[in-house]
């Protein structure tokens, strides 16, 4: 069985290889495998019928004066982050909870991610869950409730006051956090400092 599947592979026709290379060029994959049952398209001429894409696909050969659609499949592969176990949402993802596996993408839809030291499972993941950017995220730089420095700008001059951030946000993050004085929006620019510019 496996034999067969290398033999498929091996024997695809240069054209539909190229051409399945060709739109799905906006992918990024370590390789591609591109099955079919090339006995039934060396027949005739094989025309697509619509561009191709990851998983199942078909085209067109004419025989006898009329069309037959003959089924293509399009596997992807590439070099992934898996989950060992269950893990919960909003937890950390550490090195010791994945393991990098060369896997099938073929349909996953969402862009694959890489982890990094700041990974927050932005759902609850099942063991052997693929990550991407549908399922985690890096963590905030400044929480919902976290105690921030508001800083005006004025003339020149620099002015701090304690807030409380009303949002979680990313640095560059446009916020509201509440003072002693009332609710005022500033950028986080850094970690714990909101600035607010008078103009």
């Amino acid at each position: 069985m496996i034999f067969f599947f290398l033999l498929q592979t091996f024997l695809s026709e240069p054209a539909l290889y190229q051409s399945a290379v060709q739109d799905l060029s906006h992918i990024e994959y370590d390789s591609i495998h591109v099955v079919a049952d090339y006995s039934k398209l060396s027949k005739g001429e094989w025309i697509k019928t619509k561009p191709f894409r990851a998983g199942n696909n078909l085209v067109k050969i004419k025989l006898n004066k009329r069309f037959k659609l003959i089924p293509i499949k399009i596997r992807l592969f590439k070099n992934v982050w898996k989950t060992k176990s269950y893990i919960k949402r909003s937890t950390l993802i550490t090195s010791d909870l994945v393991t990098e596996e060369y896997a099938e993408i073929s349909y996953i839809k969402s862009p694959l991610s890489t982890l990094s030291k700041n990974t927050i499972a932005s759902k609850s993941l099942k063991a052997g869950s693929v990550l991407t950017d549908a399922n985690i995220r890096k963590s905030y730089d400044c929480k919902f409730g976290e105690m921030v420095h508001l800083e005006y700008l004025v003339s020149g001059l620099r002015i701090k006051l304690s807030a409380k951030s009303l949002k979680n946000a990313y640095f560059g993050d446009v916020i509201t956090v509440k003072t002693k004085q009332g609710r005022v929006k500033g950028t986080l620019i850094s970690k714990g400092i909101v600035r607010h510019e008078i103009l």
